[in-house]
């Protein structure tokens, strides 16, 4: 994985030294070799910042092809990448690295932006085609990879993160439309929190012009309507399929030039991956693991116990309230986004810790939850709305039943639809997600600490209603309950999440590619053309990944409930992450906030310490939401919108 900075104007020339100072906020994302190519009228530039991966000696970029006429920037990994360079050169085509983003040249020289279609894997680009006077820039179908872009006086600026736009000189200042979506849990997958710096949306690609942006969808879910599978299937092939279409999404993640190792949580997911990996790999396999000092959050025992009984080596870290105080202000600086949980920080921290174990390449199993039904929500989805032959008093008690068994999900549950345009919402999706409830939850309590000013512009603004009016309505329509969920799920919190929290942003951080095999393209359209009932079986979740594995995970792993990756609520105890916060809220980051009202959140804060611990814990997600909007304020400095 590597860093990628580009330029495009029709009036302006790029000062060669602001680009390279932009390059060099990626550094974290590529530190092996920096790249720069400009222009001969220094209107176009692209910059590479390279974390060396395949390839290690010939591989840098900027790459061109041998007319010059065209220059790619290529951020990830192409899966399988060999085959299809036998095939270029059967068409004539001459390689001038064994690089694996050099087949992006030829292939689009064949196919034009149709070359998506070929591409597998993980990543974001941008290539030049000096013929025809535009830039192409894409990313992947899930959004694993990041790509934001912006126009600004008359010029076009694209970069893996914001920071380096910001170098650009393209200005910072809040968007208050995504703040508020945020603060509803549903990030928009096309919006950053700053106004006029936008995210490329998943399965989708720019053309790009000084004058004008094109965007186009390349790919989507299309998960069937309802009805048009036939339950009545041969479960145990499906089952067997699945395996064989998984096992081949880890197999070709293991092609590296350098060492790969896992993530090891106590789930199910990363333990069927490290399993897989055995399977396939040469090499003894690493697996890096967190541990916390809170019995219902660690599950370092039960991963120590997966890795064992798979033969892995197992490295556990340590992470105490101390490390992540300190490191929290440098985790926001990376991850450039809110944060509800300490999990964030964590991930920060495995990340380090398996950098300085000597390696640059790790598994993870993001992913597997939002395409296999993973969460106790889109359980209760289905409960409530799927189970035609449940009265309306039995679904209530199986969902509090749900949740009473998830202890770690208890604090997102949520009966109440206030906020919520409840009417609204039922005309349009036919249901109420309780994605929806629990992020109303969230934007209830943080209404009520909102300034004055801000207050005024929160209520006439409806997240939910606004991230629906988003979606491509033929892609929900007609579905049944899981799969719309799952998909609203992949629009939102997915890619402006997890992926971004705990994936890639935390990741790179310390120069540290992530790869997931859940989120492989392959495996996912298998995955939607299968009936919803072989993702969650009765209360059963991710029942046939559960069964898929089953000779290669522990029978404690094979029984065990989807348990979240959370932190421990830093409130519960005073320690150094409260004295942080406390620090904080009392000092003029949360002073002149220009969202939130101090004196509110500490009147808050203080009635809380007499809560019950669930209770509690409801509110630790909005101190940290509120935390995290003051560091990102100290460090971007982003000013109100005029």
């Amino acid at each position: 994985m590597c860093g990628i900075v580009a330029y495009l104007s029709k009036n302006l020339d790029i000062s060669k030294e602001t680009f390279k100072s932009a390059i060099n906020t990626l550094n974290h994302r590529g530190p092996d070799f920096h790249g720069l190519w400009v222009s001969d009228d220094s209107k176009l530039a692209l910059g590479h910042a390279r974390l060396s991966i395949i390839d290690l000696l010939t591989g840098n970029q900027p790459l061109r092809s041998k007319d010059d006429n065209i220059v790619i920037v290529v951020n990830g990994e192409f899966y399988q990448y060999e085959i299809i360079k036998r095939y270029l050169q059967k068409k004539g085509f001459e390689f001038q690295t064994e690089s694996d983003s050099e087949i992006l040249i030829y292939l689009y020289q064949l196919y034009g932006v149709n070359c998506l279609e070929f591409l597998r894997g993980e990543f974001s680009f941008v290539l030049w085609d000096d013929k025809n006077k535009y830039i192409f820039a894409a990313r992947d179908r899930c959004g694993i990879k990041p790509l934001f872009y912006s126009m600004y006086q008359d010029a076009l600026y694209l970069s893996s993160e914001i920071k380096a736009l910001l170098t650009l000189g393209v200005p910072c200042k809040w968007d208050l439309c995504s703040i508020i979506s945020w603060e509803n849990l549903l990030p928009l997958e096309n919006r950053s929190l700053f106004e006029n710096i936008f995210s490329i949306n998943p399965g989708h690609f720019i053309l790009a012009t000084p004058d004008n942006i094109q965007i186009k969808k390349y790919w989507d879910f299309n998960y069937p309507k309802e009805g048009a599978i036939d339950d009545d299937i041969d479960e145990n092939k499906m089952i067997n399929e699945f395996r064989k279409e998984l096992e081949e999404a880890v197999t070709i993640r293991l092609r590296s030039d350098v060492p790969v190792g896992c993530y090891l949580s106590g789930g199910l997911d990363s333990s069927a991956i490290l399993g897989l990996m055995i399977k396939h790999s040469k090499s003894e396999v690493d697996a890096f693991t967190i541990s916390f000092d809170h019995d219902l959050y660690d599950e370092a025992k039960i991963a120590e116990e997966t890795a064992k009984f798979v033969g892995a080596r197992s490295h556990v870290f340590k992470i105490t309230n101390q490390l992540l105080s300190e490191n929290f202000f440098s985790a926001i600086y990376q991850c450039e986004s809110f944060i509800l949980n300490n999990n964030t920080i964590a991930k920060f921290l495995l990340s380090k810790f398996t950098r300085e174990s000597g390696y640059k390449t790790v598994m993870t199993g993001e992913g597997s939850d939002e395409i296999l039904g993973g969460y106790p929500m889109f359980r209760e989805d289905i409960l409530k709305y799927g189970f035609r032959a449940l009265d309306h008093e039995n679904r209530n008690k199986l969902v509090e039943h749900l949740y009473e068994n998830n202890p770690a999900f208890a604090s997102v549950f949520s009966k109440n639809t206030a906020g919520l345009d409840v009417t609204t919402i039922q005309e349009i999706l036919g249901y109420v997600p309780s994605m929806f409830k629990m992020g109303a939850k969230l934007g209830e309590k943080l209404i009520t600490l909102h300034n004055e000013n801000f207050s005024n512009i929160s209520r006439n603004f409806d997240a939910q209603i606004n991230f629906i009016n988003q979606l491509d309505q033929d892609q929900v329509m007609g579905r049944d309950v899981l799969s719309k969920s799952l998909y609203l799920w992949a629009k939102s919190i997915l890619p402006g999440l997890i992926l971004v929290n705990l994936g890639d942003r935390m990741e790179m951080a310390h120069s540290i590619e992530g790869r997931v095999p859940f989120l492989d393209h392959k495996l996912l359209e298998f995955l939607v053309n299968i009936p919803s009932s072989l993702k969650i079986k009765g209360l059963t979740e991710k029942f046939i990944l559960r069964e898929a594995v089953k000779d290669i995970i522990t029978p404690t792993i094979y029984q065990r409930q989807k348990h979240p990756f959370k932190a421990p609520h830093p409130t519960l105890t005073l320690n150094p992450f409260t004295e942080l916060m406390l620090d904080v809220f009392n000092g003029n980051l949360l002073k002149y906030s220009f969202i939130y009202d101090q004196s509110k959140v500490l009147k808050q804060f203080n009635m809380t310490q007499s809560m019950p611990e669930a209770e509690r814990e409801q509110w630790d997600v909005v101190f940290m939401f509120i935390l995290s909007q003051c560091v990102l304020q100290s460090l971007f400095k982003p000013l109100m919108p005029n």
